[in-house]
């Protein structure tokens, strides 16, 4: 029997990258609080197989397009809100296409909290990156996500953080933009066969940086850092989700309870 992870009470820990078995590692590895959570994907560009899939709790789909019953349908993805991708000196960061100088990704069910740490040879030298994300049992519409690159050379590194809700067809953009340095989508899920009333979502999220031109349904924004030999680049990316049934909220007023709650996480900070 193949074992992908280290037995502990409390941890499940990956010592290397199990490409063959990433879907099982990425399963395990799932957290979050009873409204939103993801599985264990990776933040950054992977081009290999792979999934970066969030929930929201009570939201379904049309199971027939799924292959799940036509009666009870399927879980809906939630717009993907992991998107951070990097590039250091101009190469994108993938562990698709590259082999890992080191790599651990561990889940800690005791405090809720996934990180990884892995390096990479690149152009210049090795890149050394480091992420944590948990999503908030406090607050349950918050996800908080670091990531850290430190290089052996002088480079730029630039970070890409994204909202995006073109993901399985499970969701209508109606909407993007930004507010105070903070950006926005808002999406409403796909009609059903059920005569169900449909969902309306709102995803923002904060980093800093600026924001870039994107796609209907997708939030983009980019930080760059100039770092010497040995300092950590490093961002902090908080993310507010805001639901709604039928007409109960208008999607004005999820943004503008999503936009009080990055506020109100960034007051706090990440290791509050």
């Amino acid at each position: 029997m193949k074992t992908l992870f280290h037995v502990d009470p409390w941890l499940i820990t990956e010592t290397e990258l199990h490409r063959e078995d990433r879907a099982a590692a990425d399963a395990a590895t799932a957290a979050g609080n009873g409204f939103l959570g993801a599985d264990g994907g990776f933040e950054e560009k992977y081009s290999g197989d792979g999934s970066r899939r969030a929930r929201l709790a009570g939201v379904r789909e049309d199971g027939e397009r799924r292959g799940c019953s036509a009666f009870y349908g399927c879980a809906s993805c939630a717009p993907d809100i992991l998107e951070t991708n990097v590039r250091v000196g101009g190469e994108e960061i993938d562990l698709g296409a590259m082999e890992p100088v080191s790599f651990r990704r561990e889940l800690d069910m005791r405090r809720g909290v996934l990180s990884r740490a892995f390096a990479v040879r690149l152009e210049g030298g090795e890149a050394a990156c480091e992420t944590e994300r948990f999503f908030s049992a406090a607050r349950p519409a918050l996800l908080a996500l670091r990531y850290r690159v430190t290089p052996s050379f002088d480079t730029v590194i630039e970070f890409a953080p994204a909202v995006d809700a073109n993901v399985e067809r499970c969701w209508q953009p109606l909407g993007a933009g930004e507010q105070d340095g903070r950006s926005y989508i808002l999406a409403r899920t796909e009609e059903n066969p059920f005569g169900t009333a449909r969902f309306t979502v709102c995803c923002a999220f904060s980093c800093g940086g600026d924001a870039r031109e994107a796609g209907p349904g997708r939030a983009e924004r980019r930080v760059c850092r100039a770092v010497r030999t040995g300092e950590t680049a490093e961002i902090v990316k908080f993310v507010a989700v805001t639901l709604a049934r039928g007409d109960e909220e208008t999607p004005e007023a999820l943004r503008g309870r999503a936009l009080d709650a990055l506020c109100a996480a960034e007051s706090a900070g990440f290791d509050a």
